[in-house]
C-alpha cells in the first residue's frame, strides 16, 4: 500500500449552502508552498476540473486525498475575476500526521503553518 500524501496546505469551508473553500494556511515545507502560486486567503475553486463550491468539507478532503507522490490540479480565485491552476505532487505524510487523527484526511501537516495574517504575503 502506498504511503499517505500530502499537498500541505488547510483550508476552512463556511457552514453554508455556498459550500465556500477557503486556503487557511500553507506548511512552508511542502508542495503548496513550494509552487510559490498559493496563498492563504486563496479559494478553493475545483480539484482535478471538479468544482468543490457547495460541496461538504468531507468530499473536498476526499478530492484532496491521495497517497504520495500522486498529483493533483487544483484551480484557486485570488480575486473576483482570476482563477488560476496550480499542479502540486503529494509528498509523504510525516508520521505525526499519519498517526493523528488527521490521518483520514491526509490533506495537510498540523505543525509548522504559515498563516495569512496582517503579515501574510502580498499580492
Amino acid at each position: 500500500m502506498a504511503a499517505p500524501g500530502t499537498l500541505g496546505l488547510a483550508f476552512d469551508s463556511e457552514a453554508t449552502d455556498t459550500g465556500v473553500h477557503r486556503i487557511r494556511a500553507i506548511d512552508p515545507s511542502g508542495p503548496a508552498a513550494r509552487s510559490q502560486s498559493i496563498h492563504p486567503g486563496d479559494f478553493l475553486v475545483a480539484v482535478d476540473s471538479q468544482r468543490v463550491s457547495g460541496l461538504p468539507r468531507s468530499a473536498v478532503l476526499s478530492m484532496l486525498s491521495g497517497a504520495a507522490g500522486t498529483t493533483s490540479t487544483l484551480t484557486l480565485q485570488q480575486n473576483a475575476t482570476e482563477t488560476h491552476h496550480v499542479r502540486l505532487t503529494r509528498d509523504a505524510a510525516p508520521p505525526s500526521v499519519r498517526s493523528s487523527a488527521l490521518s483520514s484526511e491526509r490533506v495537510w501537516a498540523k505543525p509548522p503553518v504559515v498563516s495569512g495574517g496582517a503579515g501574510g504575503k502580498g499580492r
